[in-house]
Formats: C-alpha cells, sequence, structure tokens
C-alpha cells in the first residue's frame, strides 16, 4: 500500500497522512505552516521557486512570520483606506494602490475626531440588529469590547473567555512598559472595538466592501485606521493544530490599536510614522507563553524571529538593510515596492524580503529598549512620544540621537546593533 505524502513547500518535510480525509489541515512542526492534506497518494514536488528559498533554520523561521504580511495590511489599512466600510459586499475593483495621505487636522475627517465613546457605538450600532453576530463586553474585558460571528462549530463563549483573559493582560503590559513612562492617560471605559469572524468568506466580503480589492488569504487580521477597529479571521480549524497563530495576530493588532488611540489624543503634525516603529512594536508584544493553563505575556521576548534575525546578520546574508534605510521607510514604500504581486517567484521573493524586514525591525526596538541595560531607552521613549504627536521619522530619530548621545553617529549604532543581534 503506498504512502501519502505532503511536502512543506519552505522548509522541505515530508509527512505521512495516511488516513487523514483529503482536505484536513495539519501543521508542520518545523517551520508552522499549515499544510493541506492532498486528495491522492503522492509526493509533492517542490514549486519551481523552491531553489531560491536556502533550507536554513531562518527559512523555517521565515514561514512562521508569514504572518508579518498581516503586518503589512496593517500598515497599508493604516494610511490608505479612502472608502467608507458600509457596503459589505461591494465587488473588488482591481487596482493598483494610490497614493493616500494621513487625514490632516483642516480636513475635519469624522473618523479621525469622533470621540472614542461614539466610536464603539458606531461598530456597536453596527452589529446590534444582526443575528449573525454577537457582542460582548465584560469590566474584565476593559478597555476593549468584542463582536463575534456565530456558526455552529464556533463556541462564542469559549473564544470570547480566551480573548477575555489575553487582551486586558496586554494592555496592562502596555502600560507598565511604556504607558506609565509615556504618562499615558488609563482607559477606563469600553473604547477598543474588535470584531472577529468565523467565516472566511465573511472576513473576505469584509475586506472587498472596506478596501475595493481582493483579498489578501495570508492575512488574517487587520487594524483598519479609519474603521478604528481590529478585524481578524478566526479560522476554527487552526484551533486544534495553531491556535497560538490567532493569538499572535490579535496581540499585534491590539498594539496597533492601543498606539492609534493614543496617537488621536496627541497628534500635532500628520507626518507619515515609521514603518519601523510601528511594526517593531506590535512584533515587540507578540511573545507569550503558557503554563499550566495560564497566559503570561513577555514582551520583548518573541523566539519566532529571533533565527531569522540572526541570519540577517551572516556572512552570506543579502537580506539585511542598513538602519538609516530602514528607518526611511513608510508604508508607501513597503506596499508599492514590496506588496505589488507580480509572478508567484516575485511573491515569495518579496514576502521574505518583508518577513526578514520584520524581524530586524522586532530586534531594533528590542535593542533600543534592552541593551547595554537599557542604555538607550530613554532615546526610545522620547522618540515614542514623538510618533504619538505625528513626528516620527528618520529625522525625529538623528535628532533624539543626537541629543540623547551626542558624538553617536548611526554606523556605529548598527554594528552595536549587529552585535545584538549575533548574542540574543
Amino acid at each position: 500500500m503506498g504512502l501519502s505524502l505532503v511536502r512543506c513547500p519552505l522548509c522541505d518535510r515530508r509527512y505521512n497522512v495516511t488516513g487523514i480525509p483529503p482536505g484536513t489541515k495539519v501543521l508542520c512542526t518545523s517551520c508552522r505552516t499549515v499544510l493541506t492534506v492532498p486528495g491522492n497518494r503522492f509526493v509533492a514536488p517542490p514549486p519551481f521557486w523552491h531553489r531560491f528559498v536556502p533550507r536554513s533554520g531562518a527559512a523555517q523561521a521565515a514561514s512562521a512570520l508569514l504572518g508579518g504580511i498581516v503586518l503589512a495590511a496593517v500598515c497599508f489599512v493604516a494610511l490608505k483606506e479612502a472608502q467608507s466600510p458600509t457596503t459589505a459586499v461591494a465587488p473588488p475593483v482591481d487596482t493598483p494602490p494610490t497614493t493616500v495621505k494621513a487625514p490632516d487636522t483642516d480636513s475635519k475627517d469624522p473618523s479621525f475626531f469622533i470621540n472614542n465613546s461614539e466610536n464603539v457605538k458606531r461598530v456597536l450600532d453596527e452589529f446590534q440588529e444582526n443575528p449573525r453576530f454577537q457582542i460582548y463586553k465584560s469590566q474584565e474585558l476593559k478597555p476593549f469590547v468584542l463582536v463575534g460571528e456565530k456558526d455552529d462549530k464556533a463556541n462564542l463563549p469559549e473564544i470570547f473567555a480566551k480573548f477575555e483573559e489575553l487582551l486586558p493582560k496586554l494592555y496592562r503590559t502596555f502600560m507598565k512598559e511604556f504607558g506609565d513612562s509615556l504618562k499615558l492617560e488609563r482607559i477606563k471605559a469600553w473604547e477598543l472595538p474588535i470584531v472577529f469572524y468565523t467565516r472566511r468568506a465573511s472576513y473576505d466580503a469584509w475586506w472587498r466592501g472596506v478596501y475595493r480589492k481582493p483579498p489578501i488569504p495570508e492575512v488574517y487580521g487587520v487594524f483598519s485606521y479609519l474603521e478604528r477597529r481590529v478585524s481578524l479571521y478566526y479560522d476554527l480549524t487552526l484551533d486544534g493544530i495553531d491556535g497560538g497563530r490567532t493569538r499572535e495576530v490579535l496581540l499585534h493588532e491590539a498594539i496597533h490599536q492601543l498606539v492609534d488611540h493614543y496617537t488621536r489624543r496627541r497628534k500635532k503634525a500628520d507626518r507619515l510614522g515609521a514603518w519601523w516603529f510601528q511594526e517593531g512594536l506590535g512584533n515587540y508584544f507578540e511573545g507569550y507563553y503558557a503554563t499550566e493553563g495560564q497566559l503570561t505575556l513577555t514582551p520583548g521576548k518573541t523566539t519566532s524571529r529571533l533565527p531569522l534575525a540572526r541570519d540577517l546578520v551572516g556572512e552570506r546574508s543579502t537580506e539585511y538593510v542598513d538602519l538609516r534605510s530602514l528607518m526611511l521607510w513608510d508604508v508607501e514604500a513597503i506596499w508599492t515596492e514590496w506588496l505589488a504581486l507580480g509572478t508567484e517567484q516575485d511573491r515569495e521573493q518579496q514576502l521574505k524580503k518583508l518577513q526578514c524586514a520584520y524581524a530586524e525591525s522586532w530586534v531594533l526596538v528590542h535593542f533600543l529598549c534592552h541593551a547595554d541595560d537599557g542604555k538607550y531607552r530613554p532615546l526610545f521613549l522620547d522618540y515614542f512620544q514623538s510618533e504619538l504627536q505625528g513626528q516620527g521619522g528618520w529625522d525625529e530619530f538623528a535628532r533624539l540621537l543626537n541629543r540623547h548621545h551626542p558624538g553617536l553617529e548611526l554606523i556605529q549604532l548598527q554594528e552595536q546593533f549587529k552585535e545584538y543581534i549575533k548574542k540574543l
């Protein structure tokens, strides 16, 4: 009797799936790629682009970072939304992304000036009378409020309980890590809405209605800047094999939501923020571990990105980006240069570059917060404040670097950064 095998396209591992029904999703234990059991017995040939992907531990880790595409979409969402999300089933329009400025204080953009309580009411009113969705609020969940899509296979109370355990811990950890030092006021009401869809079709319809573009299959969640809410696809089939992926996406997007909440109260300018800061900060809070059924957050200690980060400073690496270039990137650069999909080979190369950039951004935030017993943490906190005021970017970082560490050149900081990566 022949074996039914499935090959992981990134790390090249093969798995015997004989007897498992075709179409069943299984998890690659090496790189956490979700695989689908084939309908016949064969060894899947490697894709033609496979020769471009090195079989190192870093490449294997890269697939675990496919969630990085989620974060790229977050950037795109944050600054490129131009339509109202009222039409949930509008057909996609396949047009290239256009340049959209962040709303300025003279535009009277209602989504920017609307207060948080009114924003929550707006979101809840959208789902209040919809029998397909359930709204969940509790004292323990503050400052978040949840909206979940009903499904025969979805245990909403259980999902709500998971989120209720994790999200308040995230907020307390965020405030302890940065909020108290930045003197951020506490959020005392339900002001941060999170909507999750349990059907991919529903999530995709929402995506088309908001962005007028086809959904990206790898994107499981975004923070929508104009809607001011997190929207997630909660893949029920992943609960048994990779429930942690949903948690990582949730943590990352909720950090974007928190930063946006405080930015709207302090914004003084409409300069585009730095990509590395937004995404590096989101990555910084992805880490958690479970012991005896309890989830503990470990900000700054995300290990899934570490192998790829180390590979960036290897002798043969061509993916490392010098700090000045990394700090100059904004949303436009990321989206237009890397996510304008061409051939499948181009797409895979673009995704790999993006994954490397996420890994490097995570380490950069980690470095500025913890290197040399927090030597650069005051610099990072000052820069954090500038981002909240809409005044972030390369020039601001360079100014603050000179202010906190006179005479220290960026090239010297970069060498320290590289050594820091090697020792992690």
